[in-house]
């Protein structure tokens, strides 16, 4: 009976257990490189596969937090010129310092975000075309950047931002107003001296309004080569020339004229930029802006109201004084701004002196002081809980018509008579109020000297029931001692509408009392009327 075939029994007889040993070592060596270069193969593939973990994404932001780049890359394939090489290079290259150099933090600060896995790194850049003059922070340490990682940024792209030229010259109207183009294409020089086509150029694609004071006048910051100006009144044209001839128009409108500019800055040898801008916006032509006061003559503790005309925008109206650390509140009403200027006295004034400016127009005022012996604003303030309510708390939000320059009614010529007036000694206190008697002595109803809206109602131990009427500009009149209260909070009131009714005043009689108030500073109430 035959065994089984066995092949490897019949290798042993034929060539003995020696042979094959030498055989099969000899095969595995000649084989090793092949069998090394498959498993590298498989384990790249794993690599690629897992890539995602060696992905970095840089992230550039301008000064004021607007991102400005993002770009996203592998460890091994990014190029050096790329957003996340050039800052991949950066970071391994930087060198620690013990601090920033004197003056470094009024550079240009670019925050740059380097994002992966393992989380996020933030670093504040400060670039200096100076060689070797660039330095970093990032984790409360101090590093300078090495200077051809610094070149390299600077002659990229990237570094828009930082070039002065990479920006036309600002096309700016007389009242100081930066007009913003609709189109650009402009080119500026690097540090290779290379020019690059700037993307970062602000621009507008909506027909933006300016107001503009007495006419077109405007002009750049540096001249053009070429420049041309249509202004349309709706489908109409009026005028088509220069920039200059334009401004020598005579207009008048109350409605928008369309304008379109077109500028050239050529290409010339040795010029940093050169590129063409684009503008098409409207303007509404306005009178100068004129300014007068109440008086010229300020009581302490009092105010004079400021008057603005032909205003057309609120927030292009400036305030200034060394003697006056507030900010007054401007109300409009039609073209025409009003303001409260408080005086808060001082020993050493005399004067006190103001300049307002909106656009090209501009006045001081220089307000004599009255002698009027008053309590200071420290002295009210210290004797706050006198007054029985938190002033603070009833200021309004409300910003709608001026009410206060309707008419306006003293109580005298209402029945009253004033038996205490603001800043008069009430034993150990000073009055910060005026108070009122009925002339008969009969409870009777106390009528608004001010249209208004009720903005708070409630009792104190000091002011009894009381009421407080919003007149505008950022006043209010208090009125207290009621023995009720006939409005409520959010009521419009008219002068002659009745508030409420008369209570009982310290000596007995029949009365109320009446405090003005202007952001949590005691007025005198009588320079209303």
């Amino acid at each position: 009976m035959m065994g089984k075939y066995n092949p490897f029994r019949l290798l042993y007889r034929k060539f003995g257990l020696k042979k094959i040993i030498i055989t099969v070592v000899s095969v595995f060596f000649i084989l090793l490189p092949s069998i090394l270069a498959i498993l590298f193969l498989i384990d790249s593939n794993k690599a690629d596969d897992t890539m995602s973990s060696d992905a970095l994404t840089v992230v550039m932001y301008s000064p004021d937090g607007e991102e400005l780049y993002r770009e996203q890359g592998k460890s091994e394939s990014y190029s050096e010129s790329s957003l996340v090489g050039i800052f991949n290079v950066m970071r391994k290259n930087l060198t620690a310092i013990d601090k920033l150099p004197t003056g470094t933090d009024t550079s240009v600060p670019i925050a740059v975000d380097m994002i992966s896995e393992s989380g996020t790194e933030k670093f504040t850049y400060y670039f200096s075309f100076a060689e070797g003059g660039s330095f970093c922070e990032w984790n409360d340490i101090s590093y300078k950047v090495h200077a051809a990682d610094s070149e390299r940024f600077l002659a990229s792209s990237f570094a828009e931002i930082l070039y002065t030229n990479s920006c036309p010259p600002s096309l700016i109207t007389l009242d100081g107003e930066e007009i913003i183009p609709n189109k650009t294409s402009w080119y500026y020089k690097n540090t290779e001296r290379m020019y690059i086509g700037a993307t970062k150029i602000p621009v507008t694609e909506e027909n933006v309004t300016y107001h503009i004071t007495g006419g077109i006048s405007m002009d750049f910051t540096q001249q053009p080569d070429a420049c041309s100006v249509q202004i349309f009144d709706e489908d109409t044209p009026l005028f088509s020339g220069s920039l200059a001839n334009a401004e020598r128009l005579t207009l008048n409108s109350n409605t928008p004229l369309s304008v379109k500019i077109f500028a050239e800055w050529s290409h010339v040898d040795g010029c940093s930029f050169y590129g063409t801008v684009s503008y098409d916006f409207n303007v509404i032509i306005h009178s100068r802006a004129e300014f007068s006061v109440s008086s010229d003559l300020i009581q302490k503790n009092g105010f004079t109201v400021l008057k603005a005309t032909n205003i057309a925008d609120l927030s292009r109206l400036s305030f200034s004084s060394e003697q006056l650390t507030i900010s007054p509140q401007f109300t409009l009403v039609g073209d025409t701004a009003y303001a409260v200027i408080p005086y808060v006295p001082s020993d050493e004034d005399t004067q006190v002196s103001f300049t307002i400016t909106y656009g090209v127009s501009s006045r001081t005022f220089s307000l004599t002081v009255s002698n009027t012996d008053a309590p200071s604003g420290s002295d009210i303030a210290s004797s706050a809980q006198h007054f029985g309510v938190d002033l603070t708390n009833i200021t309004p939000d409300f910003s709608s018509p001026v009410f206060l320059f309707g008419s306006r009614i003293s109580p005298v010529d209402n029945g009253f008579i004033l038996s205490q007036g603001f800043g008069e000694a009430d034993g150990e206190y000073y009055t910060y109020k005026n108070k009122y008697e009925c002339s008969d002595g009969a409870r009777i109803s106390v009528s608004a000297v001010s249209g208004g809206r009720v903005s708070f109602v409630g009792s104190s131990a000091s002011l009894g029931n009381f009421a407080v009427v919003d007149v505008g500009l950022g006043l209010s009149l208090i009125y207290s001692d009621f023995s009720c209260v006939d409005v409520s909070v959010g009521e419009l009131v008219a002068v002659g509408d009745s508030l409420g009714k008369t209570g009982t005043l310290a000596n007995n009689s029949s009365g109320f009392s009446l405090m003005l108030v202007f952001d949590g500073q005691i007025l005198n109430p009588s320079i209303l009327f």
